[in-house]
């Protein structure tokens, strides 16, 4: 199990990396207010790529993670889900 984590986060950051510079060649990343609002406007490919963007940026965007776990465990990506829950835990894990 903890080698398939390890695989999963792995891949978790290659896409936030990728995604990161995918935008970078578009313009200028989202911020995480932007990623938000598009999330709250029910946009959540668009929010997914607007986390990612920021993550790229800020490795360390607990809220980024969290909202990135929530779009994982909807789309039935658990292990990817759980990863992305412990990193944000890892950085803050008095965030309730």
């Amino acid at each position: 199990m903890r080698r398939a984590v390890s695989r999963a986060a792995a891949g978790a950051l290659a896409l936030a990396v990728a995604a990161g510079v995918a935008s970078s060649a578009r313009g200028a990343p989202a911020t995480l207010e932007q990623a938000d609002s598009t999330f709250a406007a029910g946009r959540y490919d668009a929010a997914r790529a607007a986390y990612r963007e920021v993550l790229a940026e800020d490795p360390y965007a607990v809220r980024a993670l969290y909202r990135l776990a929530v779009l994982a465990s909807w789309d039935n990506q658990l292990d990817s889900a759980l990863v992305l829950i412990r990193q944000a835990r890892a950085l803050d894990p008095y965030d309730l």
